[in-house]
């Protein structure tokens, strides 16, 4: 595990070497944008190597962080993926999409309390018309028969 974080990050160094790489957010967007072609393709690696090299040129962007996070809980790394939402709250506290990262973990470690929890937050933060809670909601209620087991 070590080695491939190792890996990924010197591969986004590399494809920082570049002259035409200043850090920068639209250099971190750009990358972003490669990063979801390659995970439309199916190459996560690929996704994970551009999405590092987009925090390096652009530390302070929580959506790097995020989709990291969306990645890696895709890829059923969910203390990675816990990692990355967590960056990106200390970036921006009330981000929703790293809530909502951090809630869909709560719900497939059986934690219901703390994804309805994270629903009320977002209700606070962004509306009752929050679509990040109305994600949640649907995640909890598909997962209902499992998590309201005593």
């Amino acid at each position: 595990m070590l080695a491939s974080i190792v890996r990924a990050l010197f591969a986004a160094a590399l494809l920082l070497a570049a002259p035409e790489a200043l850090a920068s957010a639209p250099r971190a967007a750009q990358l972003q944008t490669r990063a979801e072609i390659a995970a439309e393709r199916g190459d996560t690696r690929a996704a994970v190597t551009l999405l590092h090299a987009a925090v390096v040129a652009d530390p302070a962007g929580a959506s790097s962080y995020v989709r990291l996070g969306d990645l890696y809980a895709a890829m059923g790394r969910a203390n990675l993926a816990r990692k990355y939402f967590a960056i990106a709250l200390t970036i921006e506290p009330a981000l929703p999409a790293a809530l909502k990262g951090i809630a869909m973990l709560d719900i497939a470690a059986g934690n219901k309390a703390a994804a309805e929890a994270t629903i009320e937050y977002l209700a606070t933060i962004c509306g009752p018309d929050c679509p990040e809670a109305a994600q949640i909601q649907k995640a909890l209620t598909a997962k209902a028969d499992v998590l309201d087991k005593p």
